[in-house]
């Protein structure tokens, strides 16, 4: 399917003037980067032009662009007014001689009109000239000139005719060009045994105006954020698709497409499998053909052309796990160490890995190493060791954590490398069977040398999430609270996003902290939607991720829906700065009074009723050692169905519903409306 319709009037030629600027310029062979560059627009503002050429031709990429030729070529402008004036004396050679030589002069009169040659020189190759001649007065005898007697009236033997008016001649028409045919693509294998093929005989493109509906269920789908139209890619195969980092390349195994030069590459699977993508435009390949003995592992890097550029070799056992161009290294795992390999020397430096993670940094500053025991949600030691691209190793620091395999604990380092988000605590609740943890603190560390710059209790990194919770830049984050989803600065700042990002897959743009992607919507964060694609199939069905970019967002369904978690964590947060208080405190948020009960029921007898702002210590239970206990009572605010065990500073005990609790500090959010007293 092929639509396109973007509410611009239809323009009289075949293309638009901005579109004949931009098929000239892809006929020198320019990129849609180079074209933006010297034309002062953006690339996406090239890539909606040459999309609109292919469709208005019925060309399938560049290289047919490159060949075609108009039905009547534009021709130079001393080239059109030499045709325009032979086809328009064309028609003279047709009178009779006497009359010819006054024809001759009115036309020398003519020429000599601005207006006329004007008229001519405007008038576009394929259009017929219109000229529209005044009638003037006789021409008279100059004085002195001899009059041409009459002669006397002579029958004549043939009746005169009568006067016809000659014709509005018509412009010889210019000779048709043919067509100039596609140069065939030359499908001869490469040395590496690579084949330019048509792209239909992998890949099948389809194209969506802006709200277009999408019936399609399977496939990738590349949604264009600044003009909301939707470019899709399917394997003939029906095979899932993958993209490149910067969603250039949209591949299969044994093939790919490279969606800017519009050619297309294929290869044996069995001699070459695609290894991993880089930042920029290459891809790198291993090769399976038997080149390297048992030992070695034998990989070649190959350009947009997929010519190959350079080869190294790697021990059978590594594991890549980045592979960075730009900075001439490759990082693999194996044998219980971490190995950057130095493309240029193929010298490797190896040191010991202490397990977990591997983060490599966007900003290319270097990777770093995230190791937790793991085993349980109490806080433990967790380490970060962050390297250089040399091997270096610039910092090592040690901090408390919570399990990662805990939902919304962890460690996630910031995209600048700077700071480190971790669940600290997580304390699950006795009676639930899930053992959510719902007594938790998120805790901001600086990544150089530990210290702990600022605690977010009653708050995880999101559950509802499907990438990293930092925004563009690394100096704000995205964490999880009763009250949703909040941002907090790495100074202490807070805010609330548009209730639309309370729920849902979210993905922060990997360049512009205003933008988010959710199932298959790009939005703001305010809420609202600046593109959409418009599935049939139901939004929590497809799974959106960006590239390396924000311009475009790529969109493909996932088997079975998306599974998002109902764990939240309980009591209203806020933010605490240095110095810390590693008690747990919470406050009374209540327009009366809360009761205390002996137990954790609404049926149990009252303890103590506890006025606004009193502030409480969360502590075990002395008998069964639970601080969390359940169930919920009827008209639950946040459902959490959460009661904690307090201690107050009168050294009364008993049982508090949540809801009405909120830790001391700095309040994430302003204050709602005080609940009245439950429970």
């Amino acid at each position: 399917m092929t639509r396109r319709g973007r509410g611009r009037p239809p323009h009289p030629d075949i293309l638009t003037p901005a579109e004949w600027r931009i098929l000239d310029e892809v006929r020198t062979g320019a990129t849609n980067a180079e074209i933006a560059i010297k034309l002062g627009i953006s690339p996406y503002t090239v890539k909606y032009h040459v999309s609109n050429i292919l469709g208005k031709l019925e060309l399938r990429n560049r290289r047919q662009i490159a060949t075609w030729q108009p039905e009547r070529e534009r021709v130079r402008l001393p080239q059109l007014v030499g045709a325009r004036l032979r086809a328009f004396l064309a028609p003279l050679a047709l009178l009779p001689k006497p009359l010819l030589g006054v024809a001759a002069a009115t036309v020398a009169v003519l020429v000599a009109v601005p207006t006329i040659v004007m008229a001519i020189l405007l008038t576009r190759p394929d259009e017929p000239v219109n000229v529209l001649l005044s009638p003037g007065p006789s021409p008279t005898p100059a004085a002195g000139a001899t009059a041409t007697p009459t002669p006397a009236a002579t029958p004549d033997p043939s009746p005169t005719p009568e006067a016809t008016p000659e014709p509005t001649p018509e412009p010889t028409p210019e000779p048709t060009p043919e067509p100039t045919p596609e140069p065939p693509i030359d499908s001869t294998p490469n040395a590496l045994g690579i084949r330019e093929v048509a792209t239909d005989e992998v890949f099948v493109r389809l194209e969506y105006a802006p709200g277009e509906l999408i019936t399609e269920d399977a496939g990738l789908f590349f949604l264009d954020v600044e003009t909301g139209a939707v470019e899709g890619w399917q394997s003939v195969g029906g095979v899932a698709l993958s993209a490149s980092p910067s969603n250039r390349h949209v591949a299969v195994e044994g093939a790919l497409h490279d969606r800017e030069s519009g050619r297309t590459f294929s290869w044996e699977s069995t001699a070459l499998r695609r290894e991993a993508w880089s930042d920029g435009d290459s891809v790198l390949l291993e090769r399976l053909d038997g080149d390297g003995d048992n030992a070695l592992r034998r990989y070649v890097v190959v350009g947009p052309s997929m010519e190959p550029e350079a080869e190294f070799d790697t021990p059978a056992g590594w594991s890549i796990s980045a592979w960075r161009p730009e900075q001439g290294a490759l990082l693999a795992s194996g044998g219980g160490q971490l190995h950057v390999l130095r493309l240029e020397t193929a010298e490797a430096v190896s040191f010991d890995h202490p397990g977990g993670d591997i983060h490599v940094f966007p900003s290319g500053e270097g990777f770093a190493t995230v190791s937790s025991p793991g085993g349980s949600i109490e806080s433990q030691a967790c380490r970060v060791l962050r390297y250089d691209w040399s091997a270096a190793l610039v910092s090592e620091v040690a901090f408390p954590c919570a399990d990662a395999g805990i939902a919304g604990t962890g460690v996630r380092l910031s995209p600048n490398g700077r700071w480190i988000a971790v669940t600290t605590r997580a304390l699950d609740p006795g009676t639930d069977p899930m053992g959510s943890s719902v007594l938790a603190t998120l805790s901001l560390f600086n990544a150089m040398t530990g210290e702990e710059i600022l605690r977010v209790q009653g708050a995880t990194l999101p559950v509802q999430f499907g990438g990293t919770p930092w925004f563009a830049g690394g100096d704000a984050l995205l964490v999880q609270s009763v009250l949703g989803l909040q941002i907090v600065t790495v100074d202490g700042q807070s805010r609330t996003p548009s209730q639309a990002l309370y729920s849902g897959w979210l993905r922060l743009a990997p360049d512009n902290p205003s933008l988010v992607g959710s199932f298959h919507a790009v939005s703001s964060l305010d809420g609202e939607t600046l593109a959409a694609a418009n599935f049939e199939a139901p939004p929590d069905m497809w799974i959106g991720s960006w590239g390396a970019e924000s311009r475009e967002y790529r969109m493909y369904r996932a088997p079975g829906g998306i599974g998002v978690s109902s764990f939240f964590p309980t009591i209203l947060p806020s933010v605490q700065l240095p110095p810390f208080d590693d008690s747990l405190t919470a406050e009374v948020v209540v327009d009366t009074c809360l009761n205390v009960r002996a137990e954790a029921t609404t049926e149990s007898e009252i303890v103590v009723c506890l006025p606004p702002e009193r502030v409480v210590e969360l502590v075990a239970h002395p008998a069964d050692g639970y601080v969390v206990e359940g169930p919920c009572v009827a008209d639950d605010l946040y459902g959490n169905c959460v009661w904690v065990h307090v201690l107050t500073e009168d050294g009364e005990q008993g049982w508090a519903y949540a809801d009405f609790l909120r830790w001391t500090g700095i309040p994430l959010v302003p204050d709602p409306a005080p609940p009245a007293p439950r429970g």
